[in-house]
């Protein structure tokens, strides 16, 4: 319990809750990314922003919104520079692949 301590539920709502990020491997892909790409973001995404909150759906947030957030908890989260890159590449995949929805399929 003590490990935990510094983490928070996070500050984007409880509201913006979604699956784990597999949800944007055929995004990623479509987006350049390679095999390898997409897994090695999952699992910083897993390692390092799930360890501490939940899962949250970055489209319904504006791009200044969510790269004041991306900076700040990258920062928290101790992301080398390569690693903060990839990571946002990642969810900017999976943002424009939410948005492409329509909004009866989105959580």
């Amino acid at each position: 319990m003590v490990a935990l301590a510094g983490c928070v539920t996070g500050p984007l709502g409880s509201d913006a809750i979604v699956p784990a990020p597999v949800m944007a491997a055929q995004a990623a892909e479509r987006a350049g990314m390679t095999p390898g790409d997409i897994t090695r973001a999952a699992d910083l995404y897993v390692l390092k922003c799930a360890r501490c909150h939940k899962f949250y759906d970055p489209a319904p947030y504006p791009d200044p919104e969510w790269r004041k957030w991306m900076t700040k908890m990258s920062k928290k989260s101790h992301l080398a520079t390569d690693e903060e890159s990839l990571l946002s590449r990642y969810l900017d995949a999976a943002r424009r692949a939410t948005a492409a929805q329509p909004a009866t399929n989105r959580p």
